[in-house]
């Protein structure tokens, strides 16, 4: 299989143990012209229906955040995507692509920002339309079909999701105005992080000391990239970078003593806690990242 990045024919099976999902074997492959790691074979719409069930998005949330909160996981801040999103004005149009269960969109309404949502099962978008009806929620297929056009589109920790990412994205390129951002955040999986090589680390030496080890989770994440390979791909569909920052997050490991429930999980903590000072004095470095890019106005002439 080709790399989903940038289509090359040169790549080998990783060291890492083989993903056992729905009877089937997942490999991880790494590029050798790119050095992104993506599974192999991509999931199929029997895999994504068990992947993606409908408890996945946990129902809607209309939670309001302090936007100085530190969102779970490999997230931002509100009080860090807000400003973007209000760089245009409060008139733009804006719409977080995968919005999942409506929190982010809720929050930005109350704060003010011209927003819609698209998430990807009707049920899901049923509930955010029925439970939120301040704003619009579009399936992706009527998103994409509709002749809207948005002046900022956001997708918090979506891209990874994307079994075809190139083309996926340039489809959203088509809804983006011209000289519209796209903004992201999501995670850099293969970036330098030592979060990120010691949880790596550890399927490896697992692999190596037992041959039959294998994992068994549900392969939602369908690449894992580093700074430079996520920069690249969206400077491949046209866009231009206004900001790119990464971050260190200790995600998957505890961020804080009270989620520590083990011995083990003491030395994951003192492995985040190291990893993030890290962070704050090496250039590039983070398992998370935060890009604006502006589509030129130009665009596909």
């Amino acid at each position: 299989m080709d790399c989903l990045f940038c289509f090359s024919e040169s790549r080998i099976y990783s060291k890492l143990p083989v993903n056992r999902f729905n009877n089937k074997s997942f490999n991880f492959c790494s590029c050798n012209s790119c050095g992104l790691l993506f599974i192999d074979p991509i999931p199929s719409e029997d895999d994504l229906a068990l992947m993606y069930p409908p408890s996945y998005q946990q129902g809607v949330s209309k939670q309001l955040d302090n936007l100085d909160f530190e969102q779970p996981g490999l997230r931002h801040s509100y009080g860090r995507i807000m400003p973007i999103l209000k760089s245009r004005g409060t008139s733009a149009k804006v719409v977080d692509f995968g919005c999942g269960n409506g929190k982010f969109v809720w929050n930005a309404v109350n704060n003010n920002v011209n927003i819609e949502g698209v998430e990807f099962f009707e049920e899901q978008v049923n509930h955010l339309r029925k439970n939120i009806p301040e704003t619009k929620f579009y399936t992706v297929k009527e998103f994409i079909e509709s002749e809207e056009k948005y002046d900022i589109i956001f997708l918090s920790n979506v891209v990874e999701h994307f079994t075809n990412p190139k083309k996926e994205l340039q489809q959203l390129m088509v809804k983006l105005s011209d000289g519209g951002l796209l903004v992201a955040e999501g995670p850099l999986e293969m970036n330098r992080s030592f979060v990120n090589y010691c949880k790596w680390k550890y399927f490896k030496l697992r692999k190596f000391f037992s041959s039959s080890y294998h994992t068994a989770f549900a392969p939602v994440h369908i690449f894992y990239s580093n700074y430079q390979n996520q920069l690249n791909l969206f400077e491949s569909i046209g866009l231009s970078k206004v900001e790119y920052q990464t971050k260190e997050n200790a995600w998957p490991y505890p961020a804080g003593l009270a989620e520590i429930k083990s011995p083990g999980a003491v030395v994951k903590y003192v492995i985040a806690m190291l990893s993030k000072m890290a962070g704050s004095f090496m250039s590039h470095y983070g398992n998370t990242f935060i890009y604006v890019g502006q589509k030129g106005e130009n665009y596909g002439k």
